[in-house]
C-alpha cells in the first residue's frame, strides 16, 4: 500500500480549516457591517456635544461608506497581488488604529478623519 491517500478517503484536517475560514469570514462581515450600522446611534451625541448641524453629525459615517465604495477597486487589486490573508490582516490593523485614534482624539474633524477615512479604509480591505 502506498503512502499517498486514495481518492476515497477524506482529509478531516482540511475540512476543519474550511469551517474555521468560513466562520472567520462570517464574523468579519458581522463586525464590519455592525460597526457601519451603529454610527447612527452616536449622531445625537455628536450633535449635542459638538453643537453640530444634522449634516455634520452624519458626516463621519458618510465618509466611512464613501471611502469603502471608492477604495474597493484598490482593495481588490491588493487582494490579487498579496492574497486574501494579508489584505484582511492589514485591514483589521488599519481599522483598529483608526478606531483607537478616533476614541482618543476629542476633535470633531480628527474623528471624521480617523473614523471616516482610516476605519473605512480598513473595512474595505477586510471585506474584500
Amino acid at each position: 500500500m502506498s503512502n499517498e491517500l486514495s481518492h476515497d478517503t477524506i482529509d478531516l484536517t482540511r475540512l476543519r480549516w474550511r469551517f474555521v475560514i468560513c466562520a472567520a469570514s462570517f464574523y468579519v462581515n458581522v463586525i464590519t457591517w455592525g460597526f457601519i450600522s451603529s454610527t447612527g446611534i452616536f449622531e445625537d451625541s455628536f450633535r449635542t456635544t459638538y453643537e453640530l448641524s444634522s449634516f455634520k453629525s452624519t458626516l463621519p459615517g458618510s465618509i466611512q461608506i464613501a471611502t469603502m465604495s471608492i477604495l474597493s477597486v484598490f482593495a481588490s487589486i491588493l487582494t490579487i497581488k498579496y492574497g486574501v490573508r494579508w489584505t484582511t490582516i492589514s485591514g483589521a490593523f488599519i481599522s483598529t488604529i483608526g478606531s483607537i485614534l478616533a476614541a482618543i482624539i476629542g476633535d470633531y474633524w480628527a474623528f471624521c478623519l480617523f473614523y471616516g477615512f482610516l476605519v473605512g479604509t480598513g473595512e474595505t480591505l477586510m471585506l474584500v
